[in-house]
């Protein structure tokens, strides 16, 4: 796990070192362990490093045997000793045990399809000195992040969004669509960032830039589509499967020369990462979140994971006073509006974990593959589930926008772009556009942020393309039906877990917003602070008096709008934050 950065101006100049040290500089909390820079005409490359694999000569950027390709790459190709063994026998030369070396060495052999042979979880930067082309790069699933401004003159990229904001000049006009993303959804869609200038290169694309060519990203990842029942065979090969492929991603997802732990919530997917990975790690640390209010807690069925299976088990007690405490410094990080609130406590356990172990493993793609979100089993779910997000706040909160024509711009904007899987049903429709919307803009975008805070690495193993792509080719009627979700995966697993575990219902991992927002306590006058303060009537984002109308109706019981209340105290206070109080810029 790491932070890129870097430029390429196609204009002939050379490229702005202070600038590129300065925005690499701020992406110090993805990378304590040091930094690496790489400089060639109008090229700078820039790297933060957090080490886990080969600590001594892995450092960034990486380059070839002659020197002629460079790179920069946040994440971890979890099959690169398969990868290097293969490139050896081909006669290539590996100067590291870096995991992220092996791709130089694919670019050489496949230069317009490298990118599809890469396993496990990665962004990245590569420059071919000979052909004067940059090749940025982000997995199938959207793992690990990568935003970009691009135009006439050149191209900047970086991990997170903050340090091309900061660069002297930077537009800072905002999206309106982003915010439309994230007061219906909590989160902005993959494919832009709250900057109307500043774009995310989208999960499973590339981008090929060579100066003076337009370019546009491509796709090169299409998960499988769903076989039918009928050619399928039978499902209980399929569940053993599962468990085998399931355990490879994990064994890969384990390689580090630093000990790897666990995040473990006691609901199917982390125990399912913890049974698998106890397998080869004795006494495999694990940690729990406990959300201190009733409904919420989910302890004791974390302990009953860590007891059948002997891992060095810590738990951490989370309350609204230690959300309160964390809030402040978290919403100065946050480099664009994010209104999950799960994103708390994340950022809480892995600050906690980070006090033992650099990685854990984490159980997120799960649910999305195998059909576990609430959508999937509730009457008359959204068109393609991309409205139907958890705790979204939905299409009211538009009514709070100050105008009519910019709640008319928002509300007619067109909804993000569905895959097209024509003669397909609903539910494997739906099953799809949470690969591609939900998963990497709200759940992976949150992991990211709320470990590299904490200088954390969460490794994902149930995305890795081995167990992806089958999962998502298994027959929708396995994975999901009416009644039940993740019907096959509960199988798979039934006879490894606690049955407590294996046949409890979805949880999920969430703060009691409304019941925090109505109690006293400092958590709820900081969030009525923030809406009720002067500069927020001043800015107008939102209609005074529909903000007061949500929170009369919420304190005296006549309507739950604790998540309404809470997206809109995220956006405003990100305004505040980091438009009224812009961080310095970096000369240009």
């Amino acid at each position: 796990m790491c932070g890129i950065a870097g430029e390429w101006r196609f204009d002939g100049r050379p490229a702005d070192r202070r600038a590129v040290r300065a925005m690499t500089a701020r992406l110090a909390h993805r990378g304590p362990d040091g930094s690496g820079f790489h400089f060639d005409g109008g090229l700078g490359l820039g790297h933060r490093r957090l080490a886990l694999i080969d600590e001594a000569g892995g450092g960034q950027p990486l380059t070839n045997e002659d020197r002629s390709l460079w790179a920069v790459c946040n994440g971890h190709v979890d099959d690169a000793p398969e990868q290097a063994a293969w490139l050896r026998r081909r006669g290539h030369r590996l100067r590291t045990g870096s995991d992220c070396e092996v791709l130089l060495h694919l670019y050489e052999e496949a230069p317009t399809t490298f990118v599809e042979r890469l396993g496990g979880m990665f962004a990245f930067a590569l420059w071919d000195a000979r052909r004067r082309r940059l090749v940025l790069a982000r997995d199938p699933f959207g793992i690990k992040p990568l935003y970009y401004t691009l135009d006439s003159r050149g191209v900047r990229f970086a991990s997170e969004p903050g340090p091309l904001v900061a660069v002297t000049g930077f537009d800072r006009r905002l999206d309106p669509l982003a915010l439309r993303d994230c007061l219906l959804r909590l989160a902005i869609d993959d494919t832009r960032s709250i900057y109307r200038n500043v774009r995310r290169l989208p999960a499973g694309h590339v981008l090929v830039l060579e100066a003076g060519t337009a370019a546009v990203p491509r796709r090169y990842h299409h998960p499988p589509l769903a076989r039918r029942v009928a050619v399928a065979g039978r499902p209980e090969p399929a569940a053993r499967a599962l468990v085998r492929r399931l355990d490879e991603c994990v064994a890969r997802a384990l390689r580090a020369d630093r000990p790897v732990g666990a995040f473990l919530s006691g609901g199917l997917d982390s125990s399912a990462i913890v049974a698998l990975a106890s397998r080869r790690v004795a006494r495999l640390p694990t940690f729990s979140a406990r959300i201190l209010a009733p409904g919420f807690d989910e302890g004791r069925f974390a302990r009953a994971v860590a007891e059948r299976f002997g891992t060095e088990h810590h738990e951490l007690e989370i309350d609204a006073a230690s959300v309160s405490a964390a809030l402040p410094a978290l919403l100065d990080r946050l480099d664009e509006p994010f209104a999950d609130a799960s994103v708390v406590p994340t950022h809480l356990l892995a600050r906690f974990a980070r006090k033992r172990v650099k990685a854990v493993l984490g159980g997120e793609g799960l649910d999305e593959l195998h059909g576990g979100n609430f959508w999937h089993r509730r009457p008359g779910a959204a068109r393609d589930g991309l409205t139907s997000w958890p705790g979204s706040v939905g299409a009211g909160a538009l009514g709070g926008l100050p105008t009519a024509a910019l709640r008319r711009e928002i509300a007619s904007a067109a909804e993000p772009e569905a895959e097209p899987v024509d003669g397909r049903g609903a539910r494997e429709r739906r099953l799809r556009a949470d690969l591609r919307h939900y998963l990497p803009a709200d759940l992976l975008h949150k992991c990211d942020r709320a470990s590299m805070w904490a200088g954390l690495e969460i490794r994902v193993p149930a995305l890795a393309r081995p167990f992806a792509d089958h999962a998502t080719a298994l027959p929708v009627a396995w994975r999901v039906d009416a009644r039940e979700g993740k019907k096959l995966l509960r199988r798979a697993f039934a006879g490894l877990l606690p049955e407590v575990v294996s046949t409890r219902p979805k949880q999920g991992f969430a703060l009691p917003i409304d019941v925090w927002l109505w109690q006293p306590g400092p958590l709820r006058e900081q969030v009525r602070a923030e809406l009720f303060s002067a500069r927020c009537r001043q800015r107008g984002l939102f209609s005074a008096r529909y903000v007061r109308r949500l929170w009369d109706e919420h304190e005296r019981l006549q309507a739950l709008h604790g998540y309404r209340l809470w997206t809109l105290f995220v956006i405003e206070a990100w305004h505040r934050r980091h438009l009224d109080g812009a961080p310095a810029e970096i000369p240009a």
